[in-house]
């Protein structure tokens, strides 16, 4: 169902939508219509890119689903396989890896507010991330 989420970065679109970032909810947000502050907000993920860490299921779910997404791995994964993963995603397009030392709630809202101003690049990710689950990294 729908619940209220208090997301730790904002953007806003270039049609003046609001979007808020949570690493903690695993997504990105669009605000409810009207919406003017983090009580606004709604537990229901944008038609934009996910977000997480980049363990192996979650890469893959992503993959299935053709989702692109901002990664941040965790930094202390067993053998550094989460950078790999998210290293490989992004490097086929499908994705946007961020290492956690480089995070922070402003280098967040400027990326969602970037690719909120770009449907076209959010939709080569999106056959991007598809074609990394069959295997056509490109």
């Amino acid at each position: 169902g729908e619940g209220k989420v208090f997301p730790e970065s904002f953007a806003a679109g270039a049609d003046g939508t609001l979007y808020a970032g949570s690493l903690t909810m695993g997504t990105i947000f669009k605000a409810a219509p009207g919406a003017t502050k983090a009580e606004s907000f709604i537990a229901k993920p944008a038609d934009g890119p996910g977000s997480g860490r980049a363990g192996a299921s979650t890469v893959a779910e992503l993959t299935v689903i053709g989702r692109p997404s901002i990664l941040v791995p965790l930094p202390h994964a067993l053998d550094n396989d989460q950078l790999q993963n998210a290293t490989r995603l992004a490097e086929s397009g499908g994705a946007w890896c961020i290492e956690q030392k480089d995070l922070s709630p402003q280098r967040l809202a400027a990326e969602i507010s970037r690719m909120a101003r770009d449907a076209g690049e959010l939709a080569r990710a999106a056959a991007a991330a598809g074609r990394a689950r069959r295997g056509r990294v490109e």
